[in-house]
């Protein structure tokens, strides 16, 4: 029940910084996903990792669907569509750099996805306005 109270504060504020979000949720991490009689399983060895997956299936946003080194499927949970996107590189998450960066081309762009520890990510944010305040605030309310 928390959970559908937390996406609703998400939803609120619908806009392309929440989508990216739930797009690094099942872009960015070490889980892969297997097909178990017939039901598909998460499997990996982060278990924040698996509830953030859990937790953006259960969105308005996307599903992790496959994935494997050279490519991740995700679905559009609003209109059903399988996204193919293509991973040109991942830098795994080490202790040193306390985070983990996956390079993707999507819809013939690149994007750069980086998901990590608050205290490897916020000093590399650099020119915030009022609107990426709040985002951030948005986060931590949704970290909460």
């Amino acid at each position: 029940m928390e959970t559908k109270k937390i996406l609703q504060q998400v939803y609120q504020h619908n806009n392309v910084t929440a989508e990216l979000l739930f797009k690094c949720f099942v872009i960015c991490h070490d889980v892969i996903p297997m097909q178990v009689k017939g039901k598909t399983v998460m499997s990996g060895t982060s278990q924040d990792e698996l509830i953030v997956l859990d937790v953006s299936a259960q969105s308005l946003y996307f599903t992790l669907v496959k994935r494997d080194s050279e490519a991740i499927v995700i679905k559009d949970n609003q209109s059903g569509e399988e996204i193919e996107i293509h991973v040109m590189k991942t830098f795994e998450f080490t202790s040193e750099r306390k985070m983990m960066t996956v390079i993707v081309r999507m819809n013939d762009k690149m994007y750069s996805f980086t998901k990590g520890a608050d205290t490897s990510m916020e000093p590399l944010l650099v020119g915030l306005d009022e609107s990426d305040k709040m985002s951030l605030d948005d986060l931590d309310d949704f970290a909460d």
